[in-house]
């Protein structure tokens, strides 16, 4: 998402304080591992052969 009003200091503007958001916790669970609960290398073992 694009938020124009995070720049205007860039430009010589006035930047006001954004409100504050909502965050959703599950997403703070989400990492960057992968599907652990799958042997990816079993999977995909045809595709890496070829």
């Amino acid at each position: 998402m694009h938020n124009p009003d995070k720049v205007m200091r860039q430009f010589g503007l006035k930047q006001r304080i954004p409100p504050l958001h909502s965050t959703n916790m599950e997403l703070h669970k989400i990492d960057l591992r992968g599907k652990t609960d799958k042997d990816l290398s079993a999977e995909h073992s045809a595709y890496v052969c070829m």
